[in-house]
């Protein structure tokens, strides 16, 4: 019932009806609470202000209170028999002078005394589980001599239960109302929604395209609801043709886009890292600057690299013809090894840049794609040769129950619209250098490769230095 439109209704009047009354109720509370203290506040002064007039009707109120106690008494037993309070006169909370009347709580007359402190006036009301009383405590003086605390306690029990049961027949009558209402929606709803409920439930058994497809429905008539019905067996049939549409024309697009963007970033990225190592080797070559065993180890780069280039264009073909998908087996090996493996590497082609950086004996095995791994680090290297602003890149490595490895060079100022995206594809920055090329997408792919074999990387940029932080956990 809570899903149909007349449950919707009924439980939509029903919650604004329900916050209405609990908010009119509220504010009848209150109102009713603060007339009631309003009237006991009121009540209590004008006893107060009738019992300090009688007093200042003698020429000396010290007097009166002190010496004078068969003028005082009859005026306390008027007061008290009139008002039915009780009244007395005290000097502290620990001497009483004079008092008329039934005291409803020593205790707390006592400790008010004593919070005025002879100075403040004081009015506490106090409720009980079968009581309700009011405290009135005014310290008297004159010519600015304190003479004694005038203190008046009345019970207005019986005021406050008619207030309490005016508020509970206030509440019942809402109640009795409310319920008549809703009982009053209920059926007009329940008449007025029929022929919508029907279709509504027609409709909503089409929960998918094949159900779409195969439903046929018409409700019968000449209402409002029937016609609805026609117009959207009409839209349902020019939906099923048009979805049909939608989803081929979207599968094509899904793929032709796939392998645009699997070819763009491979062709321009994964060919970039081995290319870069021929060349830079070859230039070395050409200009006869290594000795034999460097020029040994450059060919075996060299044809290692070849080799990699080789596997990489036949992959990107693969990848364009959609005939294979582009992914190595995961295989167990040593992070710490291909680090130092590209370091060497690194430093035989950069001669130019020290890297400072002490080889680490350790190994940190992980589960993951170590061709992956490689790239990375020489992207990184490689991205700290491009924009170093010294001669030096660090590079420490921290083996706990985690592998730290952490890059760091000179970077300069880098714009911070820059410098807090730098993991965001096709960003470039080239430091005003017209002739540094880059596509902007080698750390996007670096933070990529890195997740996919279970890894973390993030940098941090302070003081003109740019350090990258990469964890590997086992």
């Amino acid at each position: 019932m809570i899903k149909t439109l007349k449950g919707k209704i009924l439980i939509g009047i029903i919650g604004i009806t329900v916050i209405i009354i609990i908010v009119v109720n509220i504010i009848i509370r209150i109102s009713v609470h603060k007339k009631f203290n309003d009237y006991v506040i009121n009540d209590i002064t004008t006893i107060k202000n009738i019992t300090y007039n009688e007093f200042i009707k003698f020429n000396s109120v010290e007097n009166l209170i002190y010496n004078s106690k068969s003028e005082l008494l009859p005026i306390l037993n008027n007061i008290n028999s009139q008002y039915n309070v009780y009244i007395s006169l005290d000097k502290n909370e620990k001497k009483n002078l004079v008092f008329i009347g039934v005291e409803l709580n020593e205790k707390e007359k006592m400790n008010l005394i004593k919070d005025c402190n002879k100075k403040s006036v004081i009015i506490f009301t106090h409720k009980e589980k079968k009581d309700f009383y009011a405290t009135y405590v005014y310290p008297i003086y004159e010519n600015s001599k304190y003479i004694a605390t005038l203190t008046i306690q009345k019970r207005y029990f019986n005021e406050y239960l008619d207030n309490k049961y005016l508020v509970i027949e206030i509440v019942i009558a809402q109640i009795i109302l409310f319920s008549i209402m809703i009982f009053m929606i209920y059926i007009w709803t329940s008449k007025s929604v029929y022929s919508i409920g029907k279709l509504s439930k027609t409709i909503g058994d089409i929960n998918n395209y094949n159900e779409l497809s195969n439903t046929n429905f018409n409700i019968k008539g000449e209402d409002e609801v029937a016609t609805l019905s026609k117009q959207f067996e009409k839209m349902r049939i020019k939906i099923v043709s048009q979805v049909y549409k939608l989803k081929c024309e979207n599968e094509k697009v899904e793929k032709l886009e796939a392998s645009r963007k699997e070819f763009f970033n491979c062709a321009t990225h994964e060919m970039k890292t081995p290319l870069t190592g021929i060349l830079g080797y070859c230039e070395l070559l050409k200009n006869d600057v290594l000795n034999d065993k460097d020029k040994y180890k450059a060919y075996e780069r060299i044809e290692i690299e070849g080799k990699r280039l080789k596997t990489m264009v036949e992959n990107m073909l693969l990848i364009a013809r959609e005939k294979e998908n582009l992914k190595n087996k995961p295989q167990y090996f040593d992070v710490v090894e291909v680090l130092n493996e590209v370091v060497e590497e690194f430093q035989i082609v950069e001669k130019y840049q020290k890297l400072d950086y002490v080889r680490n004996n350790e190994f940190f095995t992980i589960l993951g794609e170590e061709e992956a791994i490689r790239k990375i680090f020489l992207n990184l290297l490689d991205n700290a040769r491009k924009y170093n602003k010294s001669n030096i890149i660090k590079i420490k490595v921290y083996k706990n129950e985690k592998l730290t490895i952490i890059i760091e060079n000179d970077c300069g100022n880098i714009p911070k619209e820059i410098g807090d995206n730098l993991f965001e594809p096709f960003l470039k920055y080239n430091y005003g250098d017209n002739k540094m090329v880059s596509s902007g997408l080698g750390l996007f792919i670096c933070k990529n490769l890195i997740e996919k074999n279970g890894g973390n990387i993030d940098y941090k940029i302070n003081s003109g230095k740019i350090c990258f932080v990469i964890i590997f956990e086992k």
